[in-house]
């Protein structure tokens, strides 16, 4: 579940990490009420989409940026007068964009440098790590293909935490001295503790900055926790916007399926994860293109079914049963078990039988208490003598 910008900056301030002064509306009748809340001064305006690349987005009807810096007050409520309820297309929205129905005001901070700062989960070695890297401000896949020197990893060891000695090394490879080095490994805690409190499957800070006066804030964030752990963290599903996602997406999710919405023409329901991606790239191999991606796995249940039934007209089909000619199941005789029945009891009797007889060819005549089989004969109701002709020596 991903969050807005606003929303991830009150948990950060709330575990002890420093953000700039902000206030979000979600209506035009808001606009004063959160700027009033803001000092005089330089303003930043903020488009809340849940996608990146806001500010080299561009507005359906032209309007450029959806992160915008206003000099006065009177300025930033134009700016979000034209961002609000229009649609934000950038370069991970796709061309169908998002419309942009809050906007964030906050305090525009002097950037002495910038970085780049993330705690996620590291697959490989099932632990968390810590990304950082001097280059902030710009994709961070474009940092590691470019300068994959410059990108830092600090694993963590999760039965021991967060260590003062990999805090220190992470200050010291940043190059942060003095007031900004101690500002910046309080800030370092702080967003580890958000991510393991929170079971957050990331926290990415980007860009991280330093101001002229040696504070260390979070000038952007973004935030995304593990669906399998909401149960645990209500405050946090209460911050669920509805509105950015597909509505498929949510009805799917009410009935606890995996379902992302695709563009493409062939639809995939398929039973597992791994199965359905490597379905999506069959289809993507023989030049066609996926409609969807649904794993239904196994949280399909038997209200499902019935729905499909009542929906579709479908019949309930049991395994076990056959089905006469007018459709309905055929009917053992009075007294008798089911077919299914007898033929389960002939292959149990078969079985036993011939256990007792590799039992009498192979090891001859035991002690009742040492066969094992001896029981299996029994029940079967046979008398010992039947089996005599087996081998001549136990006659």
């Amino acid at each position: 579940m991903n969050i807005h910008e606003y929303q991830a900056k009150i948990l950060l301030e709330k575990f002890g990490a420093p953000v700039p002064r902000g206030a979000a509306a979600r209506s035009a009748a808001e606009f004063d009420a959160a700027l009033a809340l803001l000092p005089e001064g330089p303003t930043m305006v903020k488009s809340q989409i849940h996608a990146g690349g806001r500010g080299k987005g561009t507005f359906t009807d032209g309007y450029k940026g959806g992160v915008k810096f206003c000099r006065t007050k009177a300025e930033a409520r134009e700016a979000a007068g034209r961002m609000l309820g229009n649609t934000l297309v950038t370069v991970q929205t796709g061309p169908a964009g998002r419309k942009v129905q809050t906007v964030y005001f906050t305090v525009a901070s002097g950037i002495k440098h910038e970085y780049y700062l993330a705690v996620l989960l590291d697959r490989a070695s099932s632990r968390p790590v810590i990304i950082a890297s001097t280059e902030g401000g710009v994709e961070i896949e474009k940092v590691a293909h470019d300068t994959p020197d410059r990108i830092l990893r600090v694993v963590i060891d999760p039965a021991y935490g967060l260590a003062d000695y990999q805090v220190r090394e992470l200050t010291a490879r940043l190059g942060l001295t003095g007031a900004e080095a101690k500002n910046g490994a309080r800030f370092i805690r702080a967003l580890y503790a958000l991510y393991w409190e929170t079971d957050a499957a990331m926290v990415e800070i980007n860009p991280l900055i330093t101001t002229p006066e040696g504070e260390v804030l979070a000038l952007d964030a973004k935030l995304s926790f593990d669906d399998n752990a909401l149960f645990r963290h209500p405050e946090i599903v209460a911050l669920r916007d509805l509105n950015e996602e597909d509505p498929k997406e949510i009805e799917a999710s009410k009935a606890g399926l995996s379902y992302i919405a695709l563009d493409g023409n062939i639809a995939c329901l398929v039973n597992g994860a791994g199965l359905a991606m490597s379905t999506m790239d069959i289809i993507k191999h023989f030049g066609g293109s996926p409609a969807n991606f649904l794993d239904v796995g196994g949280g399909a249940s038997g209200d499902h079914g019935e729905h499909l039934r009542r929906d579709h007209g479908l019949q309930r089909h049991r395994p076990g049963h056959r089905r006469g000619r007018a459709g309905g199941r055929a009917q053992a005789p009075p007294g008798r078990p089911a077919r299914g029945q007898q033929r389960r009891r002939r292959q149990k009797d078969a079985g036993r039988f011939r256990a007792a007889h590799h039992q009498r060819r192979h090891h001859g005549r035991r002690r009742p208490e040492d066969r094992p089989t001896c029981r299996l004969i029994r029940s079967f109701r046979f008398p010992l003598s039947a089996f005599s002709h087996v081998h001549p020596r136990n006659s």
